[in-house]
Order: structure tokens, then sequence, then C-alpha cells
């Protein structure tokens, strides 16, 4: 038996070990996000942050956008930009928001021939004005690297305007954008049957009118770990009343599966009981169901719960609930009665009562005009009831003629005279 239960132990102990070394080695936790882009009043797109991939991906979900989506990569500084069509979006978010400012064509361009060197292309550039940045006669090199996919502008005097951008192929040309609030600057390398070219092409913030340097959308983000993992029962604070010492509960929690595909799912019920963690393994679901479920045998306590589920590549995180299992007292409670029944009452009468105050009528008969012995008798027939007092008269009636008998015993003849 014993050698059972230490199989047992070492089988639980293995399996949250790897389960746990799993999550370390071979996962990490989740960074992603998702919201709602509210891009005109007809037209939103939900989006999606990937932290594993480094992408964002956005999809309509209005009649007239039902069948837009687009992903886009984002880079170290959770920044990301997109031409699509005539427009550049340049975007960045944080752990509370996205954000979003859209750039339209001012029609302004410059354009060099370049120098290639081993599929590095240069070129510099002069230009008369770049409008709302208040710069005048500006000298710029520039340079797009087509072999790591990078384009830099270096200003010859504002070095803290000097940027690196990807490269992107906009209608078979190779173009990179670099955003400085309310301009953009596009550097296009233009290479047809015609023309050799480098180009500077401006654009301006189609907002900036209005919203000024503020970034033209705002969405607020919804963290995956709280939103990927659904706890249903117990519901938080629910207390549960037992009368033994431990019971059984049932656990529920609901997963997305559209988060994470096909990908295999590995789920733990993390309890914490009063300050002590206990991990336990929960399999029962059906594979295509996102309902999961679980009945535990629990000792009374406070709890707290939560949920953690890992992919092949990622740890996911719910949020944390508590529930309580209290015992409650079923001895009945102790009633005192004050009515005789079939024994005496337990009554207990305080030495102060016994007073011998003639004003006082302890027996209740208005006969016993205050003597002694009516207050005696009274307060006897008080204590121990009228079967009681009647018992007790008798019994000093045959001593009183045990004694009267006993005294005039050679009077009646119940012993012998001396002779």
């Amino acid at each position: 038996m014993m050698e059972s239960k230490v199989i047992m132990f070492l089988f639980v102990f293995l399996f949250v070990f790897t389960f746990a070394s799993a999550s370390l080695d071979q996962t990490e936790i989740s960074d992603d996000y998702f919201g709602y882009l509210h891009y005109l009043s007809n037209s939103t797109y939900y989006f999606y942050i990937n932290d594993t991939s480094k992408n964002i991906t956005f999809i309509g979900v209005n009649g007239t956008n039902a069948h837009d989506e687009i992903s886009v990569p984002f880079d170290s500084s959770d920044h990301f930009r997109q031409r699509i069509n005539y427009v550049w979006y340049d975007g960045w978010f944080d752990t509370q928001n996205l954000y979003l400012n859209e750039y339209v064509p001012l029609e302004v361009f410059y354009s060099q021939e370049f120098k290639e060197i081993n599929g590095t292309y240069f070129a510099n550039f002069t230009i008369e004005e770049i409008p709302l940045l208040n710069l005048t006669n500006i000298t710029l090199n520039v340079t797009m690297d087509k072999t790591n996919g990078i384009g830099i502008i270096e200003f010859d005097q504002h070095a803290e305007l000097n940027s690196s951008a990807p490269i992107f192929l906009v209608f078979n040309g190779s173009v990179s954008p670099h955003f400085y609030g309310a301009i953009a600057l596009e550097t296009r390398l233009v290479q047809n049957e015609t023309d050799e070219l480098m180009e500077v092409h401006l654009w301006f913030k189609d907002d900036i009118g209005d919203n000024g340097l503020r970034p033209h959308w705002i969405s607020p983000l919804n963290s995956v770990n709280g939103e990927f993992i659904h706890l249903i029962s117990p519901v938080n604070s629910q207390v549960f009343e037992i009368s033994g010492t431990e019971t059984n509960i049932h656990f529920e929690f609901s997963v997305n599966l559209s988060v994470i595909g096909n990908e295999n799912l590995s789920c733990l019920i993390n309890f914490i009981n009063n300050g002590v963690n206990e991990l336990i393994y929960y399999p029962n679901h059906n594979d295509n169901s996102s309902i999961w479920g679980v009945d535990a045998l629990l000792r009374q306590g406070v709890y707290n719960w939560s949920v953690s589920c890992n992919t092949q590549n990622k740890l996911f995180n719910s949020d944390s609930s508590s529930f309580t299992i209290s015992r409650v007292n079923n001895h009945p409670p102790i009633i005192i009665t004050q009515e005789e029944g079939g024994g005496r009452r337990r009554i207990t009468l305080p030495l102060e009562n016994l007073s011998f105050n003639s004003s006082q009528n302890l027996g209740g008969n208005e006969n016993n005009n205050g003597s002694i012995i009516s207050l005696i008798t009274g307060a006897v027939t008080g204590l121990i009831g009228k079967k009681g007092a009647l018992g007790f008269g008798i019994l000093l009636l045959i001593v009183g003629i045990g004694a009267l008998l006993i005294h005039n015993r050679e009077r009646f003849g119940l012993v012998k005279k001396k002779i």
C-alpha cells in the first residue's frame, strides 16, 4: 500500500515537473493583445497582436469590409508601417493602446541619379523646404540597402532626424517610409527600362489640421492572458458550507480555441489554499470543445484559483478567482423551559430573595400572613415544586412522629422500666 502511494506521488511530481519545464524551456508567456479599430463610422476592424510571430492582423467586421484582412509585422520597438494603395499608415502600441496615423501624398518629390555598390544604392539630395517641420535647404544622404532590406536617411545638419526603416515592394518598386510626426519622407528606388533614379517623396498627416500631432486613432488593448481563458465555476467569492472537513467541488473554464488554431493545448489549474500552492492537471474536455471541467475533493479553507494553458510555443494565464469552503455547526440548540413536565424545574433561587419581610408573599397565598413558616414553605415549594413539597411534608410528619415516640417511649411502654 505504501509502495503504491510512493509510486503515485513520483508520477504526479514527474508530470508537474515536465509541464513546468516545458513551459519554461519551450514556451514564452503570452504577451498578445486584441482590440477594435473604428476606422470609419461604418468600417471597424478587429485586430490581434501576436507577440510570438511579431505581427498584427487586421480583420474587417462590417459588411463594407468583411473580406478585408491584412497582417503587418512590427519591430522590436512595437512599431509598424504599411502602405495600402496611396496611403501610408504608421502605428505603434504599448500595453494600453494601439496608436495609428494616416499619411497622404503632398505631390512634392525630388529625384537624383544614384550609385550602386554590391546591391546598396546611394544618392544625395538638397531639399528646398520640408513644410510643417520648418526646415529649408536641407541636405540628405539616402541609402537603399536591398540586400538587408533597409532604407536610411541621414541629415547633414540635423542628426537627430536620422532614420532607418524597412524597404517595401510597392508597385514593383522599392520604397522606404520615414515618419516625422506631421510629415513623412518616402525614399524610392526607380529602376525600369527608361529610368534608374532615387527619389524622395513628401507625405503629410491627413488630420493635421483637426488633430494636430495627436494620433489619428487610439484603440484600447485587451490582454489575451485575461481573455483567452474564462473561469466559469466556482464563481468569484462563492462560499461552500459543509458539515465535514472536505467536499467535492466542480471546476469549469473555457478557452478561446480560435486564438491557437489547431495547436495542441494542455492546461493546469493552480490552487492557492491559505498560502499553499498546489498544481493539478485537468485534461477533461472534448477535442472540439472549448469547455474544460473537473471535480476535485478539497478540504475546508480559503482558495484562490487560476488556469494556465500552454501550446508548444506559448503560455496563457487566466485571471484569478476565489472561493471559500467553510464548516457549519450542526449541534442542536439547548432549550430550557419553565414547565415541570415529568420532572422538577431546575431554577436557582438567590438567597437574597429569601427575605423575611412580612410585606412579601413568596408562597402566593394571602392567608400565610407573612409568617416564617409560610415563608419557608413558600420558598421550599418554589424550589422543589408542589409534588416535592408534598413528599417533604410527609417526611417531616414521619420524623415528627418518630421523635414524639422516642421522647415518650416509657409512657407508651416501648421500653422496660427499671426495677
